[in-house]
């Protein structure tokens, strides 16, 4: 039985008893297909090896492409987020103080407040009364006791600090400058807009 050196797969040629037969044409023309030497089978593997890492660069480039693009609509987006946010922390902040001094006036009115001042007409002298808190109840009542309408200032999500715009109830419903009677109404110090188009001092 004959074998083909230096191959790695060899067309094998049986021998008849009778008379010896040589291989058909087919077979020689299958067997010098699929005779591969040691070299091609080298060269082979280092083909597949740079098509392999050239594939892998290309692959590379779009996963860079792709990232960089879902990153430029990321960043936005989440600066817009944020800044919805600290929309609604400043409007909440706005109520909560707001209400905080319709329940003084309403304590007030209802003579459970003692003013200090004529000139008070039911507010608040200044804000910090609000978290640091006032005696409500009749003045000759053992029953008197300190009431706080705010755990503390609230801090301005866009100044960074609980420092806030003020109003008394003698001033222009726009002023920008407090004249010191009465808290009747706060607002925000910063001079941003909202994404509405308004401006944070006008909420």
């Amino acid at each position: 039985m004959p074998i083909l050196e230096n191959t790695r797969w060899a067309a094998v040629c049986y021998q008849c008893p009778v008379e010896p037969r040589r291989p058909t044409r087919r077979l020689r023309l299958a067997a010098r297909t699929w005779i591969r030497t040691d070299d091609d089978v080298r060269d082979l593997g280092t083909t597949a090896c740079r098509r392999a890492r050239g594939l892998t660069y290309i692959e590379l480039l779009v996963a860079l492409s792709v990232l960089a693009v879902l990153a430029s609509v990321a960043l936005p987006l989440q600066r817009w987020t944020q800044r919805r946010r600290d929309e609604a922390r400043l409007h909440t902040s706005l109520r909560i103080m707001r209400v905080a001094i319709d329940q003084y006036k309403k304590y007030s009115d209802e003579g459970l407040i003692q003013q200090k001042d004529v000139e008070q007409l039911g507010y608040p002298r200044k804000l910090e009364d609000l978290a640091e808190g006032v005696e409500v109840g009749d003045p000759q009542s053992p029953d008197r006791r300190r009431l706080k309408f705010l755990p503390r200032i609230p801090v301005d999500p866009f100044t960074g600090e609980a420092r806030w715009g003020l109003r008394s109830y003698q001033d222009d419903w726009d002023a920008r400058s407090w004249g010191g009677e009465n808290v009747y109404d706060v607002y925000s110090l910063s001079r941003g807009t909202a994404l509405d188009g308004t401006a944070y001092q006008d909420w």
